[in-house]
């Protein structure tokens, strides 16, 4: 009876715990809820810049000023008049030098002694010039006699020295193998041939007795002989100088 009893009480649990069981609500799921990400904000498109129209000021009309009104004239008393002589300013007239005081200034600008006068100057010229006209004739006719009267003592001295012809002729006629021997070819193949056909128009003093002939020609001189006085003569003076 016992063992009975201990049955029906455990059949009794039994039941009363599957009652319970039945009884109690089945639990419903909960679907977690969504986490929202935060969008990364947009930044708004930079606006275009936007043009300065340049605006023109409206021109300012300008007020007209009036123009003052003339003070009257000052009422001046007339002085009588008084007669002033002016003196009319000095008019120099700056003439040409004529051509023979400017020859003559170049002939003796470079005199080393002495003085020349203008007549003295004349009358040598002339003499100089008329001399050298001959000399023109002598050297067509090729006159050696005639030609050595107008030469002064040392030029004859000097150049019949055979030694200076010989190094005159080295300078001057070596490439054509020729050699002067005297003076006479000294005096047709280089005495006229530097001469014959030139022209010669002025003088120039170096002092009062020797004296240059030369052409004048672009403000420079080419000189062609030299003179020298002797006993009231002018002579022909060959150049030692080569």
């Amino acid at each position: 009876m016992k063992k009975l009893t201990l049955l029906l009480s455990i059949l009794i649990s039994v039941s009363i715990l599957v009652v319970s069981c039945a009884t109690e609500e089945t639990p419903v799921p909960v679907e977690p809820e969504p986490v929202l990400i935060p969008e990364a904000p947009v930044e708004p498109e930079p606006e275009p810049p936007v043009e300065e129209i340049p605006v023109t000021p409206p021109p300012v009309e300008e007020e007209e000023i009036p123009e003052p009104e003339p003070e009257p004239e000052p009422i001046v008393e007339e002085e009588p008049a008084v007669l002033q002589l002016v003196d009319e300013p000095e008019v120099i007239i700056i003439e040409e030098i004529p051509e023979e005081i400017q020859e003559y200034s170049r002939s003796v600008s470079n005199l080393e002694d002495g003085t020349i006068t203008e007549e003295v100057f004349t009358n040598d010229k002339s003499e100089i010039l008329d001399i050298i006209d001959h000399l023109d004739s002598i050297m067509k006719g090729k006159k050696y006699n005639e030609w050595l009267t107008y030469l002064t003592p040392d030029s004859k001295s000097f150049w019949s020295n055979k030694k200076n012809l010989s190094d005159l002729s080295q300078k001057m006629f070596s490439k054509y193998n020729f050699e002067l021997k005297n003076l006479r070819d000294y005096f047709e193949y280089f005495f006229i041939p530097a001469r014959k056909g030139r022209v010669v128009d002025e003088i120039r003093y170096e002092t009062p007795t020797e004296v240059k002939a030369v052409q004048y020609m672009d403000k420079e001189d080419i000189i062609y002989y030299f003179f020298e006085k002797i006993d009231k003569k002018w002579l022909i003076r060959l150049d030692t100088i080569f």
